[in-house]
C-alpha cells in the first residue's frame, strides 16, 4: 500500500459524552472507504479513578461499557479491513497511573481495561499506543504524525506539533495532529516568524464526546472555542519517497453548534 485514507477524532470522554456528536459522527464516516481510523486518546473520561472522593456518578465499569460500544459502532460502519489505533491520552492513562489516590498498584492490572472480560474484546481489536511524550507515543502514518497532546496553551498545537515532528526524525512537510485542548484547528502552517513559513503542519480535532458541552469540571474555564471535529485524510506511505513535499491532503470536518 503506498496511500492511505484516514480519519481521526479525539476526545470521547465515555461515558459523559454528548450523543448527538456520536450520531453525526457515525454520519459522517457512513460508506467511507478508510484504511485506517485513529482515536487520539481520551476514549474514558477516567472520573471514575479520580483523586477527588464521590465525584463520579458511575463505576469504571460503566466506563468500559460504554467506551467498548462507542468503538465497536465506529467499527460496524467502517470497513473490515480497516485499521483501528487508539492512541491513549491523559484520561486514559489515569486509570493506570502510578497514583495510590486513584486505584492501589496491586489491584491495576485486575481493573486494566484488556483485562476486563465483558469488554476487552473490542478494546483488544485496536492498536493501543502509549501515553508519553516521545516517539513512542506517536503513530506516523507517511508524513503525517498523530499524538494525543500534553499541554494546553493557546499556541500548543504549533509548538507541541514541531516537537513531536523533531522526536520522530522531523520529516519535511509533515502534519501533527492531536487533540487535548478540545479546540478544533485546521491544518495551519507553522511559521518560524511573521513571514517565514516552516515546512511543518499541525491540527487539532477538538472532542468528539464533549463537543461544546461544559462538564462539572470545568465549569469555571471557558469552553467557548471547544467542538467537536473530524479529521480526514490521505497520504502517500511510500518509504522511497524523497519526502520533498507535501504528500497529504486533509480537511477538518467540525460539528456545528446548536
Amino acid at each position: 500500500m503506498d496511500k492511505a485514507t484516514f480519519a481521526a477524532i479525539s476526545c470521547v470522554h465515555a461515558p459523559v459524552f454528548n450523543t448527538k456528536s456520536q450520531e453525526w459522527l457515525l454520519s459522517q464516516l457512513e460508506g467511507r472507504k478508510l484504511t485506517h481510523f485513529i482515536l487520539l486518546g481520551d476514549l474514558f473520561d477516567a472520573s471514575a479513578a479520580s483523586v477527588h472522593p464521590d465525584t463520579a456518578s458511575h463505576s469504571l465499569k460503566d466506563e468500559y461499557e460504554s467506551a467498548s460500544d462507542y468503538l465497536s459502532q465506529i467499527r460496524k460502519v467502517l470497513p473490515k479491513k480497516t485499521k483501528f489505533v487508539w492512541i491513549l491520552g491523559n484520561h486514559d492513562d489515569n486509570i493506570q497511573a502510578n497514583d495510590e489516590r486513584r486505584i492501589p498498584s496491586d489491584l491495576r492490572s485486575l481493573v486494566h481495561w484488556n483485562s476486563c472480560k465483558d469488554f476487552s474484546k473490542e478494546f483488544l481489536k485496536w492498536q493501543q499506543v502509549p501515553y508519553v511524550k516521545n516517539k513512542k507515543g506517536c503513530y506516523k502514518l507517511g508524513q503525517c504524525i498523530f499524538f494525543h497532546g500534553f499541554d494546553c496553551g493557546m499556541n500548543s498545537d504549533e509548538l507541541e506539533g514541531l516537537q513531536m515532528s523533531y522526536a520522530c526524525g522531523s520529516p519535511a512537510w509533515s502534519l501533527t495532529v492531536r487533540g487535548h485542548t478540545h479546540r478544533p484547528v485546521q491544518p495551519t502552517q507553522s511559521k518560524r516568524t511573521a513571514k517565514i513559513l516552516l515546512p511543518h503542519y499541525y491540527a487539532n480535532v477538538g472532542s468528539i464526546g464533549l463537543g461544546h458541552e461544559q462538564p462539572d469540571y470545568m465549569k469555571r474555564k471557558d469552553v467557548s472555542l471547544w467542538n467537536a471535529g473530524i479529521l480526514f485524510g490521505e497520504c502517500k506511505t511510500n518509504k522511497n519517497s524523497r519526502l520533498t513535499s507535501r504528500e497529504w491532503d486533509a480537511e477538518l470536518i467540525v460539528q456545528h453548534k446548536a
